[in-house]
């Protein structure tokens, strides 16, 4: 099995322990906070101990966190995402890419071909849980 993708790159990791680097995902309902939790554990290299009905951390080796919440901790009752809200998984090559296109497809996942934008090798998808993961390269 391959590697799992690197969540962040070098330059974002020094950044990241310098400024101690946080993001949050809210979920609609439960059980996709688990779902997005496993997926990002076995995707994206992601660790952390396993979720309960309202929270769940996950983090890398260089200080990046990733809070996954129920909406109702903050007292809301629907996650309301900007339009163009997404994760990103930056990789050291458009091989990197490629490797984890096809992987996903092989397990089932409705993901794009990777295109050139932006000035990367790129996809984006919608994970479990209902967010968007860019991964590039």
């Amino acid at each position: 099995m391959p590697e799992p993708a690197r969540a962040t790159s070098q330059l974002q990791r020094q950044s990241d322990r310098q400024f101690g680097a946080r993001l949050g995902c809210g979920f609609d309902h439960q059980g996709a906070a688990k779902q997005a939790h496993a997926f990002l554990r076995t995707y994206f290299g992601l660790e952390g101990s396993e979720p309960n009905a309202n929270i769940g951390f996950l983090r890398d080796d260089d200080g990046f966190v990733l809070t996954l919440t129920s909406p109702k901790v903050g007292g809301e009752t629907e996650v309301r995402y900007p339009a163009t809200f997404h994760v990103g998984f930056i990789q050291p090559s458009e091989v990197h890419v490629d490797r984890i296109n096809q992987r996903l497809k092989a397990d089932g996942f409705d993901v794009p071909p990777p295109s050139r934008q932006h000035g990367s090798w790129t996809f984006y998808f919608q994970a479990p849980g209902g967010f968007t993961v860019e991964v590039l390269g």
